[in-house]
């Protein structure tokens, strides 16, 4: 299955723009610990002023979707079996992320605006990351570029198509296409839900992606929201997990997978049919750990990697598990 585009993911573009601070610059900024904020570009202009004197403010590829493909590839290795669609802006950042995304060997298919490419701050503080998100040129993905030949020949080749959470803030009409049009080609469609706000934001267009999924990823505040959103309350995680894994699917009779996780807990699986599997987290030591910005998309990442080649669940998971573990003891989601 390690074809050239057999893995597609969508989602957005950023350029990462990562410092360690300590809590008094995130106080001064008025942003919480591990908080993640969508701003404005006056508060992320001040922000790049004071840590102009950081001496070690790292520019890198990000944005979640873009994480996960690379991860996916590093695993894979060469041979460009991982496609990403996104937009950038036509600046350096913009150029930056496509350098890093050639030098991954990925084959980014990106739409190029007129607008800077849209950036995170991401401040480290000892363990804990916060991030202030600046969406500019990711918010301008055309739908109907996306319908254009290039694009459409792309999206034919893949085998697994994966939709990052995220990208539900930039155009639900795309989302809601890819969804329908990767069931009706016979392709396996994947959700990762992205964040507790995306879901409670965009309720309405999850909803309408549930019946199409073959893989819905999320760590157990993101299915806690899912719970709200379907009317579960008081529902745990897993207890949502069961409920997806056994909700109706397009088309009838295929299984789900639904994976949670849990940070350093073990990992949970439900399948359709309720069978629930428990992996652990193999421990990391504390003085090992230096930034878990990345963590959950290199978990995807090394998860998909396998899942494309139809591998069995406990392998998908131990390759997902080990990118993580490998992304901890890294600053930012870097693999080597």
């Amino acid at each position: 299955m390690n074809f050239s585009g057999a893995l597609l993911g969508i989602g957005n573009a950023l350029l990462d723009i990562t410092a360690t601070v300590d809590e008094d610059f995130l106080a001064k900024h008025k942003i919480g610990l591990n908080e993640a904020v969508k701003g404005d570009a006056d508060t992320q202009r001040q922000l790049l002023e004071d840590l102009a004197s950081c001496a070690d403010v790292r520019r890198s590829a990000g944005g979640s979707g873009l994480n996960v493909l690379r991860a996916a590839q590093w695993v894979l290795g060469s041979g460009d079996v991982c496609t990403f669609i996104g937009c950038i802006g036509d600046d350096e950042n913009g150029r930056t992320l496509l350098r890093a995304g050639e030098a991954a060997g990925l084959q980014l298919a990106c739409q190029i605006v007129d607008c800077p490419t849209s950036t995170c701050v991401v401040l480290v503080t000892g363990t804990q990351r916060s991030m202030h998100s600046l969406q500019n040129a990711s918010g301008k993905f055309s739908f109907h570029r996306f319908l254009e030949p290039p694009t459409q020949e792309i999206f034919a080749l893949a085998e697994v198509v994966y939709l990052s959470g995220f990208f539900l803030n930039v155009c639900t009409t795309t989302a809601e296409y890819v969804a329908k049009a990767a069931t009706d080609a016979g392709k396996r469609f994947v959700l990762d839900l992205g964040a507790p706000r995306v879901v409670r934001g965009q309720a309405a267009t999850i909803k309408k992606l549930l019946p199409f999924t073959d893989v819905v990823f999320g760590n157990d505040a993101e299915f806690a929201a899912l719970g709200e959103i379907l009317d579960l309350e008081g529902a745990s995680p897993e207890d949502v997990g069961r409920y997806v894994a056994a909700s109706p699917k397009t088309p009838s009779g295929t299984d789900r997978t639904v994976v949670i996780t849990y940070g350093k807990d073990p990992v949970v699986v439900v399948r359709t049919g309720g069978d629930v599997t428990r992996f652990p987290v193999p421990p990391v030591a504390p003085e090992d750990i230096v930034d878990v910005n990345g963590a959950g998309d290199a978990f995807l990442g090394g998860f998909l990697s396998r899942y494309l080649n139809r591998a069995p669940l406990p392998e998908c998971v131990a390759s997902g598990l080990s990118m993580s573990a490998l992304v901890i003891r890294r600053a930012g989601c870097t693999f080597a």
